[in-house]
């Protein structure tokens, strides 16, 4: 081998070494999750091991035996499928952050298949060259779609930190596969693709290790703006050498051109500082756009939110200056609560689609540690990439991603951390950077004390509706208390009326029967009559009893109730019975429906009746003749159904609704009050709706009332709902 052939070897030997460099770099490198770089671990290894066979393929190297020098030959090209395909799988790692194995395994197959056709099948230069056309055809297409993935993941991310990092990506690939492609065009100079490579690999390495990348807008503008100052200072100095120059060729007097030199200094150095603020500030406002004031602006929030009471405005105010200075669209304010096993974040309304629920934190949350121990700023990027922060449970992770924030700023106050000010991306599209976070970290300390009164606030709101609450609950007990016991005080009053009626007529008769008896003139026809007149008083008296009985039963939970497979409608006929005779003196309307529809029902016959029985009597005493009373009933589901009893009667008062089910209430004066079970507005002792309540709930139900309200000329009417399982529930077990 001649001297030139071992120093092109070598020449190509050094990059393919170097190619090793990127390797340890990144084993050193790496954090966190150590599967996110297993592809660019492979990809260093395989382009170490390209590297290694193009260097021996295009050197000439006659020392290795021939078969190793075969492979090398074809490797420089068959690896290139599997190195593009490893391209698109870490590309596709850092966009989709799910699955990418499939992208180089398919690389991998068809890199293998084509080596191995190469050696052992292809024997003909022809083919052989057809065979390296395929390779590098899929290379270009997974070249191609790599870049595509970049250049999407750059433009389309809606995290600014992420649309950086695309843009690395998509200019690290360029030196990446503008290497291959001149290695693979077998350009004389090999190494120069060989080198490119190296340094674009090393680039994706760096990038891919380093957590905080720099903006590239802002290394550009970094460039700019130094070289536009540069050339600015550099042109001043050179119009004062112009100037020194222009006096000595025209003065040849050595004084004249000391003196004038010596005044284009002076003004030189007195111009210099002022034309470098005024240049930097152009710049500043033409690359930087940085039109506002840090200050001034904190100035002015400080001013706004010291009269802001309540979190809705102060979140509000926050996010609008921000809108107003850095162009954000989206933010709000999230309250910390601590619990005794977690820690809950509500987020408060401020400006774009925020979302509402809570995000519970663990106590042991890496989150939650980060926030509280550091008390520093945020980004949802450092929640997605941050090696500290990779043990978070998943939920915590997918809720924080949820609300689409970019930063979050704890607000501290007295060294606690209250809240967070969270916020979406700058109208500007790009990350924020260090001057824009040190504005808004003081902005968020700035509002710590505003939303510490604020919380204070809500928590005084918050008691006094509450205390408030508790006024009108009270005031409610207190009228419902004075309704209760004027409504004893009534029992007393229409009690001793409901029970002296029929002691009168008893009374009465037993006193005929005394004077008949006296004179010996007791004809059997006007005892049987007698005993008719005195049989209704003691019925009525009977059944006052029982109504009280009945109520007392109820009141300690003592209802004994005999479960029976009856029908609704069996139910309801036995409850019309007593009242068929009053319906139709009295003109009434009468409409069932439903009721067949009902399935069959296990229920005590007796008592249910009767529960019926007394909310069809109510319905009776307030509806004025010819009245119309309706009974409809309805299946709610499988194992429930509802009976409505209702009515043109009356009505009843909101504030009556439900007092018309204690013991001894009725509605109206005690003035009105007239004894009859079928007279319009006729009233009993105030027992019947209660009982009803009473046997109704012991049957797993509920009943209810329903009126527009109390008015005895348009006569609204009232609706009794009934609601109660097909049948009785199991009985509880202790």
């Amino acid at each position: 081998m001649s001297l030139s052939q071992d120093m092109r070897f070598i020449l190509r030997a050094l990059p393919a070494v170097a190619h090793l460099l990127p390797l340890l770099l990144l084993l050193f490198r790496r954090r966190g999750r150590r599967h996110r770089f297993f592809p660019l671990v492979l990809y260093c290894v395989l382009s170490a091991v390209w590297g290694a066979s193009v260097a021996v393929a295009a050197g000439g190297v006659d020392w290795l035996p021939a078969f190793f020098v075969g492979i090398a030959d074809y490797a420089d090209r068959d690896l290139s499928l599997v190195l593009a395909a490893l391209i698109v799988a870490i590309v596709f790692q850092n966009v989709d952050r799910r699955g990418h194995w499939a992208w180089w395994a398919v690389g991998a197959l068809g890199s293998a298949a084509a080596l191995v056709v190469h050696i052992f099948v292809v024997k003909d230069p022809v083919d052989a060259r057809l065979v390296a056309a395929g390779a590098l055809s899929g290379w270009l297409i997974l070249a191609c779609l790599a870049i595509v993935l970049s250049a999407w993941w750059a433009l389309r991310a809606s995290l600014a930190f992420y649309r950086n990092r695309g843009v690395y990506l998509l200019m690290l690939l360029i030196p990446l596969l503008a290497g291959q492609v001149l290695v693979w065009a077998q350009w004389q100079w090999v190494e120069i693709g060989l080198v490119l490579h190296l340094m674009g690999l090393l680039g994706v390495v760096l990038s891919t290790t380093t957590h905080d990348l720099p903006s590239v807008k802002e290394v550009v503008r970094g460039i700019v703006s130094s070289v536009v100052v540069t050339v600015a200072m550099a042109l001043l100095i050179l119009v004062g050498l112009v100037g020194g120059q222009f006096v000595s060729l025209a003065w040849r007097d050595l004084t004249v051109v000391l003196i004038v030199n010596a005044v284009l200094a002076i003004v030189l150095a007195l111009v210099y500082q002022p034309f470098h603020r005024f240049i930097t500030r152009v710049i500043d406002r033409l690359l930087w756009r940085r039109g506002y004031d840090p200050s001034q602006v904190l100035r002015e929030y400080g001013r706004t939110i010291s009269n802001l009471l309540t979190l809705e405005q102060l979140a509000t105010v926050a996010v609008g200056t921000l809108s107003d200075v850095l162009g954000v669209k989206r933010g709000a304010l999230v309250m910390i609560s601590r619990g005794a096993d977690r820690v809950t974040l509500r987020v408060t309304e401020g400006m774009g689609q925020v979302g509402r629920e809570e995000i519970i934190l663990a106590l042991d949350s890496p989150i939650l540690i980060h926030l509280m121990m550091a008390g520093e700023p945020f980004f949802q990027y450092d929640l997605d990439q941050h090696p500290d922060l990779q043990a978070a449970p998943a939920r915590e992770m997918e809720e924080l991603r949820a609300l689409g924030m970019e930063i979050y700023l704890p607000i501290l106050a007295r060294e606690r951390v209250l809240g967070l000010l969270v916020l979406g991306p700058q109208g500007t599209g790009e990350p924020y950077g260090e001057r824009e976070v040190t504005f808004l970290n003081t902005l968020a300390q700035q509002t710590g004390v505003a939303l510490q009164n604020a919380y204070l606030y809500s928590r005084m709101k918050g008691l006094y509706t509450k205390i408030s609450r508790l006024n009108d609950d009270l005031r409610a007990a207190y009228t419902k208390l004075m309704k209760m016991d004027q409504a004893k005080t009534d029992f007393l009053s229409i009690a001793s009326h409901e029970l002296r009626t029929p002691l009168t007529v008893i009374q009465g008769y037993t006193d005929i029967l005394e004077e008949l008896a006296a004179t010996q003139e007791l004809p059997p026809g006007q005892v049987l009559e007698i005993a008719k007149n005195l049989k209704a008083p003691i019925e009525r008296l009977a059944t006052i009893v029982t109504a009280m009985l009945d109520a007392s039963t109820i009141e300690v939970h003592a209802l004994d109730l005999q479960y029976t497979a009856t029908t609704l409608q069996a139910v309801i006929s036995m409850a019309l019975g007593p009242w068929r005779e009053a319906l139709g003196e009295r003109d009434f309307d009468l409409l069932i429906e439903g009721v067949e529809g009902v399935s069959p029902i296990e229920a005590d016959l007796q008592r249910l009746s009767q529960a019926f029985s007394n909310v069809i009597s109510n319905a009776i005493k307030y509806t004025p003749d010819r009245g119309r009373i309706s009974i409809s009933a309805t299946m709610i589901d499988s194992e429930h159904f509802e009976v409505i009893f209702a009515d043109t009667g009356v009505g009843i008062d909101a504030g009556d609704q439900e007092l018309i089910f204690e013991k001894f209430y009725r509605v109206g004066s005690l003035l009105l009050h007239s004894t009859g079970d079928t007279k319009f507005k006729g009233a009993g002792p105030g027992l019947g709706l209660h009982i009803a309540r009473g046997v109704i709930e012991a049957h797993g139900g509920q009943i209810w009332v329903e009126s527009e309200g109390y008015d005895e000329e348009k006569c609204p009417g009232s609706a009794f709902h009934v609601m109660l399982p097909l049948k009785p529930a199991p009985p509880e077990t202790g």
